[in-house]
């Protein structure tokens, strides 16, 4: 009867320190995935490959993560390299906070975000860094929507040069809106907002609001396009459309304040304007390359199908004895860079 006590005795204490080593070694392993980049980059990978069907995860590395109890994690030093048909995406945080993850036990359950030092870079947008506000909002123990806001000091986008950015942020795992976006754009500024879709490709519609901005010191973009006028223009510009092709276009523009046009430009009134000293003034000031002061200058056109813009143009040039309201239509491809183009040769 001892005996058996005894053997009884020694199995329980061998099953109880089985199990307090298992316990340590859960708590163990548990412990390094929570203080592991390791582990994190592998979870991370899983989570964009899943909800970003376009894009190919190139990379992504964490230099340093660290767990503070209950709730906290931060990571220090993320890279992240996603590629989209001919273009790259580079993401970067220099250091990530994330507050409440011992709220995701109990679902739904919400999980704030604080990131500093955020940078992107891709062939056509660049910002060097941004500080990032979002809540993460988890339902079933997936992320069903996010909300949060955006501040950065400056960015680049197609060349164009934006400073003093902030934006409110909401979306879910195919969709960003992008709303009540304000900065500084050359001398003057805009707001409005950009949303972005990717549940089957990459779609875009803006809408946009400028004022004061000096067409002048966006000679710096490109002067062959901006070179031909001067002055200061207020107006609103929508389009939407892909990251290669636009379907919806609608622009308006006035010129407010020190509006100048460069005689050539007028080539396309000449029909409409009598064989009389003015337009053998305008000729002159073509030929030899000179502006013109222009009192007014307005243009209001849009997109009636995904190959015709409609609208028209109204110019009052006093040096000229010119008032002018000229409908126009537009034949394009689709291809914003080509109607860029349009309107390139017009000053030629």
């Amino acid at each position: 009867m001892k005996s058996f006590k005894s053997q009884s005795g020694k199995m329980f204490k061998r099953v109880l320190t089985f199990i307090v080593v298992f316990v340590i070694v859960c708590v163990a392993a548990f412990n390094w995935i929570l203080n592991s980049s390791f582990a994190t980059e592998r979870i991370v990978a899983v989570i964009l490959k899943k909800n970003l069907h376009d894009c190919t995860l190139e990379k992504i590395t964490i230099g340093r993560q660290k767990f503070m109890y209950p709730g906290q994690l931060v990571l220090s030093d993320v890279h992240i390299q996603l590629n989209l048909k001919d273009d790259t995406f580079k993401i970067n945080f220099k250091n990530v906070r994330f507050d409440g993850l011992n709220h995701l036990i109990l679902m739904p359950a919400a999980l704030q975000v604080y990131a500093d030092g955020v940078s992107f870079e891709s062939n056509q947008i660049k910002i060097p860094s941004a500080h990032l506000t979002v809540e993460l909002l988890f339902r079933q123990w997936a992320m069903n929507r996010w909300q949060g806001n955006v501040a950065l000091k400056d960015g680049e986008a197609y060349k164009y040069k934006i400073q003093n950015i902030t934006a409110d942020l909401k979306g879910n795992p195919r969709s960003l809106s992008v709303d009540n976006l304000k900065a500084d754009f050359y001398q003057g500024n805009i707001s409005g907002k950009i949303d972005l879709d990717w549940t089957k490709d990459v779609r875009f519609q803006s809408s946009v609001k400028f004022a004061g901005v000096n067409i002048g010191a966006l000679k710096e973009v490109d002067d062959s396009v901006y070179g031909q006028i001067e002055g200061i223009i207020q107006g609103s510009i929508s389009l939407g459309g892909t990251a290669h092709n636009f379907n919806t276009l609608s622009l308006k523009v006035n010129v407010t304040k020190d509006g100048r046009l460069n005689a050539a430009f007028l080539k396309f009134v000449l029909p409409y304007i009598p064989r009389t000293e003015e337009s053998k003034k305008l000729q002159n000031l073509m030929k030899q390359g000179l502006k013109v002061p222009v009192e007014v200058a307005n243009v209001d056109i849009r997109s009636i199908d995904e190959h015709k813009l409609s609208g028209a143009v109204n110019l009052g040039v006093r040096q000229i004895n010119l008032n002018l309201n000229l409908p126009v239509d537009i034949l394009y491809d689709g291809n914003l860079f080509s109607l860029i183009e349009w309107y390139r040769k017009l000053g030629k």
